[in-house]
């Protein structure tokens, strides 16, 4: 049997294989916050398929989630994203790759 979170409007499955991860609805901060260590947990075990074919919207946080998920471990991937999804996704990966500022130095 496949197991299920929902967290305000996303709800995640897991397949029985829990190879398979299925997220429904709009991953916005509160719904990240409910469900990002359930699927770390998942994800850290490697080749884990994040399915975002039922996503209808994703804030900044949530691609944070599902990107660090995505890297978690090895052979992650994520399919399914819509063109909306995967442009706060693209951004995301772009800002996490960014280098960091240095910090100013005190005298």
């Amino acid at each position: 049997m496949a197991e299920a979170a929902t967290a305000d409007a996303c709800t995640m499955t897991v397949a029985e294989d829990a190879k398979t991860i299925a997220l429904a609805g709009r991953l916005d901060t509160n719904a990240a916050a409910a469900l990002w260590s359930r699927l770390m947990a998942h994800a850290a075990d490697g080749g884990t398929v994040i399915d975002l074919a039922a996503l209808d919207a994703v804030d900044t946080t949530g691609a944070t989630l599902l990107v660090s998920a995505e890297a978690a471990g090895a052979g992650n991937s994520m399919r399914g994203a819509s063109p909306r999804v995967e442009d706060v996704l693209g951004r995301v990966r772009e800002a996490l790759a960014a280098p960091r500022p240095k910090p100013e130095s005190r005298l």
